[in-house]
This record gives C-alpha cells, sequence and structure tokens, in this order.
C-alpha cells in the first residue's frame, strides 16, 4: 500500500513538472513573438517611419491557441484563454528591449 501512494505521489508530481514545463515554453513562445512586434514598431516610432505600419493590434496562433497582442506603447499586452481561464502578460519595454514582465489570470 505505501508502495502503490508513493508512486501516486511520484506521478502526480511528474504530470505537474510536465504542465510547467509545457507552459514555460508557451510563454517563451509569446514574448519572442512580443520581442519581434517591439521590435519592429520600435525601428518605426524612433527611426522617423512611417505611423500606419506600426502593429497596435495582432492576432497569433501560438501552440493551437490564439493569442492577442495589444501596442500600448510602453507595455505590449499579451492575452489568451486556456482551461476556461483568462490569461494575461504585460511586457513592459523601452527603446532598449524587455524590461519587465507581469503574469496575472482574470
Amino acid at each position: 500500500m505505501q508502495i502503490l501512494s508513493l508512486l501516486s505521489i511520484y506521478i502526480a508530481q511528474s504530470s505537474s513538472l510536465i504542465q510547467c514545463d509545457r507552459q514555460s515554453q508557451f510563454d517563451l513562445a509569446c514574448i519572442s513573438q512580443a520581442k519581434g512586434l517591439i521590435f519592429h514598431n520600435n525601428q518605426i516610432r524612433f527611426c522617423d517611419g512611417d505611423p500606419q505600419e506600426l502593429i497596435l493590434t495582432q492576432e497569433i496562433l501560438v501552440n493551437d491557441v490564439v493569442v492577442t497582442f495589444e501596442d500600448h506603447e510602453t507595455y505590449l499586452e499579451c492575452k489568451y484563454s486556456k482551461k476556461e481561464k483568462k490569461i494575461r502578460m504585460r511586457i513592459y519595454y523601452d527603446m532598449q528591449g524587455i524590461q519587465d514582465l507581469e503574469y496575472d489570470s482574470f
């Protein structure tokens, strides 16, 4: 009985670690997309580009999940739904790149 209990605890922990790993990879994919969008918009803003070329809102499919990116000039908001939870990342940036990250669910 003790062996089965120990085995079930081990399996539950392994399952949680796998889920955390998948979430981390998903978040890194979102941050990578955000970096590209930030770079694009910063080049336009700070190199006298055409403001019409700014990408202020964009939807991208990341690992079969629709992720919405919204540029608010000082931060990029990244929103998606996963398992009936709505997740929001705010990626704060300036001319030099990403400075901070907020992550919450609502």
